[in-house]
């Protein structure tokens, strides 16, 4: 139900935003038809699937989705040859959790990565997120990267008051 599917992505999308103490998140009234329709086109491009997570009245209350991601052809030469998969959403409504919903949505995942002979599982977590870092933690994923930030406002601000100057040279 692709309504189901939007109401929820909606709701993950909010619960970004209220962990985002940078402020640089939001949802716009228009959010679900671009990031909705994009992500569903993601998934059939690269092999990707997503399992949803009902409760007994069929109302949707978990998403999981992944892909296969394509090695480049420079990853070939930076790497170890292997097939990865990518967790790219996974969210279940706060009132859900602790009740193994989220494990089994992650080894549902997992055992389609398995079956399509992925060597390893990528996840990105946002970084005010703990609780979603300490349940991938205790899933067994480990530290791989780190996707820092800076924010320049002050940047921003001397660059809109900047002054171009003309320089000549004397001779």
């Amino acid at each position: 139900d692709k309504k189901q599917l939007i109401d929820i992505m909606n709701r993950f999308q909010d619960y970004i935003v209220a962990f985002d103490n940078l402020k640089l998140t939001r949802r716009s009234p228009d959010y679900w038809k671009e990031y909705v329709n994009k992500t569903l086109k993601e998934l059939r491009r690269h092999q990707g699937i997503l399992y949803v997570g009902e409760t007994g009245e069929r109302k949707i209350v978990g998403i999981v989705a992944g892909i296969i991601e394509t090695p480049t052809r420079i990853s070939k030469f930076e790497s170890i040859p292997n097939k990865s998969g990518r967790v790219t959403e996974l969210y279940l409504d706060p009132e859900y959790r602790g009740q193994k919903m989220g494990k089994m949505l992650m080894q549902t995942i997992e055992q389609y990565f398995q079956k399509k002979q992925c060597t390893v599982i990528f996840v990105e977590v946002f970084a005010p997120n703990q609780s979603a870092y300490d349940f991938y933690k205790r899933s067994g994923y480990r530290d791989r990267d780190y996707n820092l930030i800076k924010v320049l406002w002050k940047l921003k601000f001397i660059i809109s008051r900047c002054v171009i100057f003309q320089t000549h040279r004397i001779l």
